[in-house]
């Protein structure tokens, strides 16, 4: 009998989890030491080391570091800046090229930042993680 698709999502996270977690520790002992650029460097090089076919998910990867996010580190850098570093590393080992985008409320009373993934699917729909919302783009990485 085949497993519904919530159990195949569920066997899904279970089996990516290690993935998730070795990849928020990686980033968090590189990011100590290296700017954002050379991280960014880093991520991508990793990320040539393609992923098992049956993890090479993108979308079904968001959901399982959106669930562990809160537990995942680096922690001195912002949440949503701690995902797209740890997306971008998964999502290029998926063959994708993902882009980092960093967007400011220019309004806000005080300084706001945010970052979100964007990348094309093998069948060249759009992906994006999260948003800029309400922020104006700056940097694309």
């Amino acid at each position: 009998m085949p497993l519904s698709s919530d159990l195949r999502k569920v066997v899904f996270a279970a089996a990516a989890t290690p993935l998730v977690v070795a990849t928020a520790l990686r980033i968090a002992r590189l990011e100590r030491r290296l700017g954002l650029g050379d991280l960014l460097s880093e991520l991508r090089v990793r990320g040539r080391r393609p992923l098992p076919r049956w993890l090479a998910r993108p979308e079904w990867l968001a959901g399982t570091v959106e669930r562990l996010l809160p537990a995942l580190p680096p922690r001195d850098c912002g949440i949503c800046l701690r995902r797209g570093l740890i997306l971008l590393e998964l999502w290029t080992r998926c063959g994708l090229e993902p882009t980092l985008h960093l967007g400011f409320r220019l309004q806000a009373p005080e300084r706001d930042g945010h970052a979100w993934l964007t990348a094309r699917a093998s069948d060249g729909s759009p992906l994006q993680v999260s948003g800029p919302n309400g922020t104006e783009p700056a940097f694309e990485l």
